[in-house]
């Protein structure tokens, strides 16, 4: 879950601060991704679509995650993940972009490039380097996604305790402690 405001942040990188200002997240179009372990050997995919945030015309990229947007495939799972790991708190990804480099991108183009992204849950944060691929498909559409999975760790967020007790609640022998992240980011102009 929290990879995917790095992924925001990568996405935004890629386009010029003087072609960003109030360019806008397009949360029908983004999502967030995350993939979870139990049993040692059952993997499984849930997202996020909760996403809204932008870039302004200083580089600086805010991305906030609606929790609540939370989708596991199972409504019981997605209301204990709630309680114990994201109860109540905010989650919010923000980088700082020099986009100058990237401004030479015509329509169709693409680059892969890595950003340095904050994370934070509550009053925990974490941060990663992000790898993403920004594609420019129209003169005021781009659009950011994980070029490799971002890994984060329970203890980075502080989740370590929230996932032991979803572990006994859950009757798991095990639920891994680092989890991938990923990501799809659409950016609009006005």
């Amino acid at each position: 879950m929290k990879a995917l405001p790095l992924v925001v942040a990568l996405a935004l990188g890629s386009v010029s601060l003087s072609a960003l200002a109030d360019w806008q997240l397009s949360g029908d179009d983004s999502r967030l991704w995350f993939g979870s372990v139990k049993n040692q050997s059952i993997g499984e995919t849930h997202h996020l679509d909760g996403l809204s945030g932008g870039i302004d015309d200083n580089g600086k990229v805010t991305i906030e995650v609606a929790t609540e947007s939370l989708d596991t495939g199972i409504d019981i799972r997605d209301e204990r993940m709630l309680e114990h790991l994201l109860a109540a708190a905010s989650f919010a990804i923000s980088a700082q972009v020099d986009t100058s480099s990237f401004d030479s991108l015509g329509v169709g183009e693409t680059l892969a490039t890595s950003i340095p992204v904050d994370i934070s849950l509550g009053s925990a944060s974490t941060e990663q380097e992000a790898q993403v691929l920004v594609a420019r498909l129209a003169d005021t559409r781009w659009l950011v996604v994980s070029d490799q999975p971002v890994w984060l760790s329970a203890e980075s967020l502080g989740f370590e305790d929230g996932i032991a007790a979803l572990q006994e609640i859950a009757g798991l022998s095990s639920i891994d402690r680092t989890s991938p992240v990923g990501f799809r980011l659409m950016f609009e102009s006005p």
